[in-house]
């Protein structure tokens, strides 16, 4: 069975107009201190000294080893770090902050009452504009801010489904008061609440890996495609550069994430994937979308190339897959 079957009413506001939904599978950690950004930037993969205030950048935070702690978009504010990260990682996140961040320079504290909200689709900037009262940055992943009752507000541009998106950080109770104003507009823009199931079909459209299904801590950075857009090669000293720059030099990572279009019904998470007699991967999320039919994400071996058809299940199943590049073709 699927993980996720999209509702097509939603799935096509969200193509032709917007959506927005709260964004719980995500936790924010604030980084402040004396030296918090030189701190921080010696730990994650991405160049965080190197990036201005007012923009985030996306980066990893690995074990020694080079495993997969987290994924993290980090935010560059004037006197702290927002790190936004996936819930599902917060433990090993207090530990490695725990064991590599001097208190005496920087601290990580999990925010007890931040939440998110994301807003999606071609027409969400004016919505953002309408609830919030800010600008919202054209560039990805910019943000603007501002203060309400005392606390911060931050608005962020990134495309994360592949559709025009912000994401709304405050605190509980603004955010409270941000839904009450989205489920407002909705009702005057046509906008709708984005579903769970919807979104999730959307995220395996765009190729978005989820903590804890898609990347756990057993995988590399290179397996997950993303070491583009989250590592720097050239800021200096990370935990687990070691490991990172040799796959890197080396050439290849032994498995990819990948797209899967099934022939059929989508296998469950878990199931494994044949090429002749030869296990060669396995479905991490599976999803009916409106647009694609029965798709899924998986790691597959790297020498499985891009258009190739495995076996879904055993050696001899007669349910396929074809293994496709992400994000899947708009």
């Amino acid at each position: 069975m699927p993980d996720a079957i999209a509702n097509r009413e939603i799935y096509e506001a969200l193509q032709e107009r917007w959506g927005w939904t709260r964004r719980d599978e995500r936790a924010l950690f604030r980084v402040s201190g004396e030296r918090h950004v030189d701190m921080l930037n010696g730990l994650v993969t991405n160049d965080v000294k190197g990036t201005p205030v007012g923009r985030a950048v996306w980066a990893f935070l690995l074990t020694p080893k080079g495993k997969i702690i987290a994924d993290l978009r980090i935010l560059r504010r004037g006197n702290e770090l927002w790190l936004d990260a996936p819930r599902a990682a917060v433990d090993g996140l207090v530990a490695a902050f725990k064991k590599f961040l001097p208190p005496r320079f920087a601290r990580a504290e999990l925010s007890a009452d931040a939440l998110l909200l994301g807003v999606y689709g071609p027409r969400s900037e004016a919505a953002v504009a309408a609830v919030t009262g800010l600008v919202p940055p054209r560039e990805p992943l910019e943000f603007a801010e501002a203060e309400r009752d005392g606390a911060p507000v931050v608005v962020l541009r990134d495309d994360v489904l592949g559709l025009n998106g912000y994401e709304i950080f405050a605190g509980g109770a603004a955010i409270a008061a941000f839904e009450s104003a989205l489920a407002a507009e909705g009702s005057r823009s046509s906008g709708v609440r984005l579903d769970e199931a919807t979104f999730d079909v959307l995220r395996v459209e765009a190729g978005l890996p989820r903590y804890g299904t898609d990347v756990t801590e057993a995988n590399l950075v290179q397996e997950t495609g993303w070491e583009d857009r989250a590592v720097s090669y050239t800021k200096g000293c990370f935990v687990g550069q070691e490991v990172v720059v040799r796959v890197e030099h080396r050439g290849h990572a032994n498995r990819l994430l990948r797209g899967l279009r099934f022939d059929a019904e989508p296998a469950a998470a878990g199931t494994s994937l044949f090429h002749g007699e030869k296990a060669v991967g396995v479905v991490t999320s599976a999803v009916v979308s409106p647009r694609l039919g029965p798709i899924g994400l998986g790691t597959v071996r790297r020498e499985i190339a891009v258009g190739a058809r495995v076996r879904v299940g055993t050696p001899d199943s007669p349910a396929h897959a074809e293994v496709t590049s992400l994000p899947f073709p708009r």
